[in-house]
């Protein structure tokens, strides 16, 4: 369908819009040499392409492949595609890739990069190179398949790093945006492979552009800002709307997607003011990424199943069609040669990254946050383990953090069935019912979930002032179980006050020189089923759990990592500040007992274990 939005812009044509409603959920958009429209579908496994004349083509990937992400066209034609999983429940590894199609015949070829975290944005830099963010860092393929991955020098693999939007410059420098702990526009020049870090106050620049006059625009959605960044100075303004996408098809013309609204907005170069809205008037909304084609036209991908064309040139729009009813089929698969896969994880960079399971403890320190409700400093904790885990804390001096997709309820960090449906709104408030903001910041949130579930690292605490025989039965296997009792304030001080043990550190890469953070709260438990939760952040659902798990009355710590790691990792810890007493599951026998004293004086703690009060003869 054509729609005329009525309003016209100040080179005097009026924009129109013909939408596509082809695909599940694109996401990654390019513009090819020959002037055809590629897309990513990431629930759908599929590229989609756009003729010039109108006409739609979905080219399904083969089984090796999973969700497609970015998008970016080659010179030659060749179609580059980052490519991501998370972790399956039944303990499938995820996929990373990053793949080559050719859209002519069908060949596809795929390279992957397990280990260094996430894949996203994908764009064409100098000497035709594909330059893409990759989990804490920026990958970088040449036509003839080299891939490099380079670590920004300032950081370590755990300083809280995440790279997101990528755009290349005039003079071939590739900035990022950063997120994490050193949020910011981050720059790398591939000759000198010199970074630069431009820090900015807790913003998350996600989608970026690079202005023909040298100016990097960025967007950050979660708190509806837009900016750019000129001679060294960045400057940020507030965008009334969500803003997601961005491109600047010249110095003066810089357009953004406002994802809440179904609308884009044109920029005023000068001050990043909104000069005037693009509705997009299309029956599938939530515009997100943006391509231009040589005409001068807008293509946009919307989050519910369509590809929005605008018409900015004043031609005339070609109908949307479908190619006919017989898929393109794309080739099975070339992978990439073992021995390059081999050569790539055996570099410095992959040692650091890819963690081994048993990993090297980290420091971490407390710091409080909203979506958790952090308990009083003399609450006591209860931590039910076995032996093997005592002494794996005794000879790291440290707790283990485990991978919040690792633990036994499949519902850890999911959303409640009801979470928006049409009878649940009815409980809202009724200013927020309907709002168009409300249903994006939960589609936020779910995006978020899905992210956090393979990088959330938990410790899980039983909050009692007495020992629980239900915890000796489920965590301790009862008569082999070992129970340390502590408190709130001794837990922080513990994590703290540590530094990573000396012996276990043989890589001077695994040094750490500041602390992650960690995050405590009390455990909420929901009826997943009937109960609604408006979160704040994504953050909100990392401490919830089903009702059926109440009993544990949980206290929980969590730390989130900047890439998937095996299994979860250990945290530093000082014991002596840790322990305040430990237990002996009270049906232990006496062998097991001396089993453990023998343990303990081992490791030199001078701790004097004592069987569980529960084993203590009744009075009759």
């Amino acid at each position: 369908m054509a729609v005329d939005t009525g309003d016209e812009l100040h080179s005097g044509a009026v924009p129109t819009v013909a939408e596509f409603p082809f695909g599940i959920q694109p996401y990654g958009i390019a513009c090819a040499p020959d002037g055809a429209i590629y897309y990513t579908d990431s629930e759908a496994r599929k590229i989609g392409r756009i003729g010039r004349d109108g006409t739609h083509e979905a080219m399904p990937l083969p089984s090796l492949a999973d969700r497609p992400f970015g998008i970016a066209a080659g010179t030659s034609g060749d179609l580059w595609i980052t490519e991501w999983s998370n972790p399956s429940a039944d303990g499938k590894a995820g996929i990373q890739l990053v793949s080559r199609l050719d859209p002519t015949s069908g060949e596809y070829e795929c390279r992957s990069i397990v280990g260094y975290g996430t894949p996203r944005h994908i764009v064409l830099g100098p000497d035709d190179q594909m330059w893409f963010t990759i989990g804490a860092s920026l990958g970088a393929i040449s036509p003839d398949g080299t891939l490099r991955v380079f670590e920004p020098s300032w950081m370590s693999p755990w300083k809280g790093f995440e790279s997101n939007g990528i755009t290349v410059a005039p003079d071939g420098i590739i900035w990022i945006g950063v997120g994490g702990r050193a949020p910011g526009l981050a720059s790398f020049d591939p000759r000198s492979e010199a970074w630069q870090l431009h820090r900015m106050e807790g913003y998350f620049p996600q989608g970026l552009a690079a202005a023909p006059d040298g100016r990097i625009w960025f967007t950050s959605f979660g708190y509806k800002k837009v900016g750019w960044l000129q001679r060294n100075q960045i400057t940020e303004v507030d965008f009334d709307g969500s803003p997601f996408g961005l491109i600047a098809t010249s110095s003066t013309e810089i357009w953004v997607t406002d994802f809440s609204n179904n609308r884009l907005a044109l920029l005023d170069p000068e001050d990043g003011s909104i000069v005037r809205y693009v509705n997009l008037n299309t029956s599938r909304t939530e515009p997100q990424l943006l391509a231009a084609d040589s005409s001068g036209d807008l293509w946009v991908t919307l989050q519910k199943g369509a590809i929005a064309h605008v018409g900015l040139s004043g031609q005339a729009l070609a109908t949307p069609r479908a190619a006919g009813d017989s898929p393109v089929i794309v080739a099975q698969p070339t992978v990439l040669p073992r021995k390059l896969e081999q050569s790539l994880r055996e570099t410095k960079l992959a040692k650091a990254l890819d963690l081994p399971p048993d990993p090297i403890p980290i420091t971490a320190t407390f710091s409080p946050h909203s979506s958790f409700d952090t308990p009083d400093d003399r609450l006591t904790l209860w931590r039910y383990i076995d032996l093997p885990k005592l002494i794996s804390m005794l000879r790291h001096r440290s707790i283990f953090f485990a991978r919040l997709d690792s633990l036994p309820d499949r519902f850890e960090g999911s959303l409640p069935s009801r979470t928006l449906d049409d009878e649940a709104e009815t409980l809202l408030p009724l200013a927020i019912r309907g709002r168009p903001e409300l249903r994006a910041h939960f589609d936020v949130m779910r995006s978020s979930l899905s992210h956090f579930r393979s990088r959330a690292l938990m410790s899980c605490w039983h909050a009692s002032d007495h020992e629980s025989a239900a915890m000796w039965d489920l965590y301790s296997q009862t008569n082999h179980g070992i129970a340390i009792r502590t408190t709130v304030e001794r837990v922080k001080r513990s994590l703290d006050s540590a530094r990573p043990h000396s012996e276990s550190i043989s890589d001077p890469l695994q040094q750490v020189d500041e602390p992650m953070s960690y995050f405590m709260g009390v455990v909420r438990y929901l009826d997943y089923e009937n109960d609604l939760l408006l979160p704040s952040t994504g953050l909100d659902y990392l401490t919830c759990k089903r009702r059926s798990y109440d009993y544990e009355h949980e206290v929980r710590l969590v730390v989130l990592s900047d890439t998937p790691v095996a299994g979860g990792q250990q945290i530093a810890c000082s014991l002596d500040d840790l322990v305040e007493s430990i237990f002996v599951a009270p049906s232990a026998p006496e062998w097991f007992v001396d089993a453990v004293v023998g343990v303990l004086a081992t490791f030199e703690t001078g701790w004097e274990p004592r069987q569980s009060d529960l084993a203590r003869d009744p009075l009759l």
